[in-house]
């Protein structure tokens, strides 16, 4: 009782404890830090772009003269105006430095392109291309030293993964394969399934017919059923449904199985190119200026173009965010805190008050940035640049109650980032980009923009005429999903009128309409009384019947041989090893996907290549040559 007592009179202090004592608390803690702030040096209100413009054009002609001392110069007068920009990547020096290492590679001098390589990583440290371009040649070099050699990998990998554009690039590419390899597999399955059991339909499509019509007419009549869809203007989608429609009924259990399965890879292949559409129209989407403002080289056009959406969309959360840092990194820090008060009006973040700390920080007012870190880490107590800046803020104060304090935050921050923390460190300049962490749009939030994109629709509509001509892209989600119920619902139904197959021994055909109370599945009616009844019968004829036995099984080993050797997998699906058949397939459609899908869906603003296909086609070639020669001697040896 005495415990519920004393927790109830706590609980009613803490109630008693207005927001204006709490705030008196507060003001009196920083009024005892006394704190004395550096003056921070700021860049001029410019353009950042035409600073670098100016100075990277300087650097080109010293180079284009053979001025080399200026070169290294010049690159180290850019290194400091990056940092005094707040630039994160440099990427416009960094292309050309990546270049100019190719050049010297190809002429053999890999010194002069470690160098090139080694400072297009220093300018752009999201770059992965110079990464991969540096162990490359370290691998040409020394190729023993693997702990360096898979470092430098490690490295670049780390550096493309790290990359939300290179990321989205990556996996809108992924999805295009994907979808791309369920189509490339639904024909190659379908294709060899119809080639296996279309004897069977052309034997039940004759018995539709009167007696007086020739086997002649009706394989030609057939022929031109089987090409109905194109002939009319349907496109390959709809002929592949209808040879699924004919195949249907003749297959066997697993085979059934799979092709369910291939129809709803149809479907998941239209979601996937759904996916695509949407990922694609990034490029145009605000996503893009965003991004180049936020991680690469504060361009003006993006500024601009980031001005005018703002001005249709005024609540607009991450472009408020994203202009507040421009503007306070080119040193118009009043514009930049009434953007970054705007846009905590509308949802409060643990980085807005950081950055709301550091204008803070810069104009001396100490005590106010105090409590926008305190805010900052309240919201989220693993934020780093909250923590740098808050022990920086720490370690100019006169009172010697807030050491342990300034240490506690400092090891918070090393412990979160400490790359980050020691670059921050070594750098003992007096300027507002490089003395403060400031905090920007996080990219994790960009995926949201994805799920929210209608797309353009430029890519499906280039696309889909190739597949279909008489179903609309609106509806190939649900294509396969209406094809599967369909085929279900009648295959009950199919299987009275459709159901003949050929003899395993001699390829006559059985079907159940002609000899109603044939009990064997396999063998047609002359075999069984043959070779498994073995009734007496005339010589001549037991030789004829093991002549036409030889004679097809011989054609129908050459013609299964020459299927596996143009289609790894068309010699098991055509022996009844479906399953096997469908693997095989597989890699055969990945491949061809790979390879069609050779050019990345998502221009990369400055990677060079957002998607590295040919080093796939190779590993998964190696693999596809070994499974290729196994199922040709499979087939060879059966």
């Amino acid at each position: 009782m005495r415990r519920i007592l004393l927790l109830c009179s706590g609980w009613l202090l803490l109630c008693m404890w207005s927001p204006q004592a709490r705030a008196a608390t507060i003001d009196k803690v920083i009024a005892e830090l006394n704190l004395q702030l550096p003056v921070l040096r700021q860049p001029e209100a410019q353009s950042p772009a035409q600073k670098v413009k100016r100075r990277l054009l300087e650097w080109q002609r010293w180079w284009r003269q053979g001025q080399y001392g200026l070169v290294k110069q010049g690159l180290k007068d850019l290194r400091e105006l990056k940092k005094d920009l707040g630039i994160r990547n440099f990427v416009t020096l960094s292309l050309f430095l990546l270049q100019r290492g190719d050049l010297y590679k190809r002429k053999g001098r890999d010194k002069e392109a470690r160098f090139y390589y080694q400072q297009a990583i220093d300018f752009s440290p999201d770059l992965s291309e110079p990464r991969f371009r540096l162990a490359w040649l370290h691998l040409r070099e020394q190729p023993t030293d693997v702990k360096k050699l898979s470092k430098m990998f490690w490295g670049g990998i780390l550096a493309a993964s790290a990359d939300f554009f290179g990321l989205a690039g990556k996996a809108l590419h992924t999805a295009y394969v994907i979808a791309l390899f369920f189509f490339f597999l639904f024909v190659l399955f379908l294709s060899c399934v119809l080639v296996r059991h279309l004897r069977s339909f052309l034997f039940d499509f004759k018995d539709l017919f009167p007696p007086g019509v020739s086997t002649f007419q009706v394989e030609l009549l057939s022929i031109i059923l089987l090409f109905i869809p194109p002939l009319m203007g349907g496109g390959l989608l709809e002929t592949l449904l209808f040879w699924t429609l004919i195949a249907w009924f003749y297959l066997t259990r697993s085979e059934r199985v799979l092709a369910s399965l291939c129809l709803l890879m149809l479907s998941g292949s239209a979601f996937m190119l759904d996916y695509v559409e949407r990922g694609a129209s990034i490029a145009d989407s605000p996503v893009r200026w965003l991004y180049l403002l936020n991680e690469t080289d504060m361009r003006r056009e993006a500024a601009q173009a980031l001005e005018e959406r703002l001005m249709k969309k005024r609540r607009s959360f991450d472009t408020l965010w994203s202009l507040g840092l421009y503007y306070k990194r080119t040193a118009r820090l009043k514009k930049a805190r009434e953007y970054f008060n705007r846009a905590l009006k509308i949802r409060r973040a643990s980085g807005l008050y950081v950055n709301l700390g550091n204008l803070n920080f810069i104009e001396q007012e100490g005590g106010a940035a105090y409590k926008m870190y305190q805010k900052a880490i309240k919201l989220n107590r693993y934020s780093a640049e909250a923590h740098y800046n808050l022990a920086l803020l720490l370690k100019h104060s006169q009172s010697t109650n807030v050491v342990q304090q300034q240490v506690n935050a400092l090891e918070a921050a090393q412990i979160m980032a400490p790359k980050k923390v020691n670059a921050f460190q070594k750098d003992n300049k007096k300027q507002s980009n490089r003395f403060l962490m400031d905090v920007s749009f996080p990219q994790e939030r960009y995926w949201g923009f994805i799920q929210r994109l209608s797309g353009n629709g430029h890519f499906v509509a280039a696309l889909w005429p190739r597949i279909s001509h008489w179903i609309p892209s609106s509806l190939a989600l649900w294509v396969g999903l209406i094809a599967f119920v369909l085929l279900w619902l009648l295959l009950p139904v199919g299987r009275m009128y459709f159901h003949a197959k050929p003899c395993t021994q001699c390829g006559d055909m059985i079907s159940h309409r002609h000899v109603p109370d044939h009990e064997h599945e396999e063998w047609c009616v002359q075999c069984v009384h043959l070779f498994i009844k073995k009734e007496a019968v005339a010589a001549r004829r037991r030789v004829e019947k093991e002549i036409a036995i030889s004679r097809y099984q011989r054609g129908r080993f050459r013609f299964r041989a020459l299927l596996s050797v143009l289609l790894m997998g068309s010699g098991q699906i055509l022996i009844g090893r479906a399953i096997k058949g469908f693997f095989l397939l597989g890699f055969t459609a990945l491949i061809v996907a790979l390879w069609y899908a050779g050019s990345p869906m998502l221009p990369h603003p400055f990677q060079l290549s957002a998607f590295h296909v040919w080093p796939l086609i190779i590993g998964i070639g190696i693999l596809f040559l070994l499974f290729y020669i196994q199922a040709l001697r499979e087939i060879l040896a059966d």
